[in-house]
Order: structure tokens, then sequence, then C-alpha cells
């Protein structure tokens, strides 16, 4: 499927610094496959779904604004972003050291859905399934899932998959279940130095989740390739993304 509507693919993200992760390389993907991708992001570092709330029902010019093709505007709001393209996806994701923790989900998610319906009501809802830490990370949120990686997971799994079922979300990026798959064969490589945010072999990971999710297209043929991404992790990273998406394709899976 090369796009959902005969023109453009449109996403928007109510993010923060793990959908601009996610979306480093996503429209170069797109564009090796001949697919012309608008991507966005409404972006505030560390943002949780509670303030991403806040900020739509205040109307708070709170957010850097950016898009392919487009120089970022400062000081935007959610609603100034839902009315400027008609987008086909809108996706929503939690704080990464809340992300295990599905109290902090509601009301919030929710109360953002019905805004995104009202001003993008042609939009699909997608949650961005984010990743754990890095073992080692000493941020104060790796303390929840007792520093461990895998109860980090394990947690944001379950909450993400209660919020998607719970609010009838129309689609899951599973990346970070790709993230775990990619960690048992290349080891745990894909942050930076601060162990929580994606390094490039992450952010092309997560690129090629998305990219399959939202285009029903098979990235293992995909010809793009990051420069700062090692050669022989290319094909490995792409199998791992597609294994991920493929769990999910059904449903969130128990």
């Amino acid at each position: 499927m090369k796009d959902i509507n005969g023109n453009k693919i449109k996403v928007l993200s109510i993010g923060n610094s793990f959908s601009r992760n996610a979306q480093t390389y996503l429209h170069k993907i797109a564009e090796a496959d001949g697919v012309d991708m608008i991507v966005a992001n409404l972006y505030i570092g560390g943002c949780p779904l509670e303030l991403h709330w806040m900020n739509a029902s205040t109307d708070n010019k709170a957010y850097l604004y950016t898009k392919t093709y487009v120089e970022p505007r400062e000081a935007a709001t959610i609603k100034e972003a839902l009315i400027d393209e008609e987008w086909d996806y809108v996706t929503f994701q939690q704080k990464s050291g809340y992300s295990g923790l599905v109290e902090t989900y509601f009301p919030y998610l929710t109360n953002l859905i019905e805004y995104v319906k009202e001003y993008a009501p042609s939009a699909c809802h997608v949650i961005h399934q984010t990743w754990a830490y890095q073992e080692g990370c000493d941020w104060e949120g790796f303390s929840f899932y007792g520093r461990s990686q895998k109860r980090m997971f394990q947690a944001l799994k379950k909450a993400y998959g209660f919020a998607s079922e719970r609010t009838g979300i129309d689609m899951i990026l599973p990346v970070g279940e790709a993230f775990q798959i990619a960690r048992e064969r290349l080891g745990d490589c894909l942050c930076l130095e601060d162990k929580s945010h994606a390094a490039a072999n992450g952010c092309y990971l997560a690129g090629c989740v998305w990219y399959e999710v939202l285009t029903g297209n098979l990235v293992k043929d995909n010809f793009f390739v990051p420069e700062e991404v090692a050669l022989d992790q290319i094909p490995i990273l792409k199998a791992c993304a597609h294994e991920a998406v493929s769990l999910y394709r059904n449903g969130y899976p128990k």
C-alpha cells in the first residue's frame, strides 16, 4: 500500500522527545519507498499526558511544532496543529518514566482523544508504545520499576495495552516490543549515554516500526540506510521491527 488516500500520508504526534526519536528517520524511510509523508510533532521535553491535556484544555501556546518541509514554529497550541492539516494519524504516548503506571493515563488520554476528534475528526488514533530504559539508567523514573529494564518493559506493555483497550484506540506502534526483541539480538545498545533516549540505531528501529504500521508496507526491502547506523545492524533492525509489528497485527498481545 503506497498511501491511504492517494495523496500524502500525514501523521501528527502529541508527544515529547521519544516521539522525536521515533520520527528521526521516518520521512526518509517513507521517501525511499516513494511514499510522500508529512511528519509532525508537538514537542515539550518529558511531557506527560496530564500536561498535554492541561495544555489542550487551556489552549496553551506551549509547544515547539515541527513538520516536514516547514520551519519549526514555537509557542504553538495543540489546536493550531490539529487544524493545520487534514491528519491521517494522530499519535499519543505517555512520558517514558510514567509509561508503566496505568493510573497516570486517565482521564487524560481519554480527554485528549475526544479533543482530537473535535478538531481532527478524520484522523486515526494511534498509541505509541515507548521503550524501557537501558540497564544502568539513573533517571528517577526508572526507580518505579526497581531499576530493572525487564520490569519496566512488562509494566509499560501492560499499561499501554490497558490504555489501548479502554480507549478503543485504532492502531498501536509497538516500538517498546521492537526494542526488547532487538536487545536480545544486538545487546543493550539502542540508547544514548543517558540510557533512555534512543541512539541512531534505536531511532531507526522505531522509524521502521512506525513505517510498517502506518503504511502497511514491509520495511525489509526499503533501501534507506542512515549513515549513523552500522550497516551490519540494518537487516537485524528491520527484522526486529517487522517481528514486533507482526505480534500486534491482530490486536494487543496478552
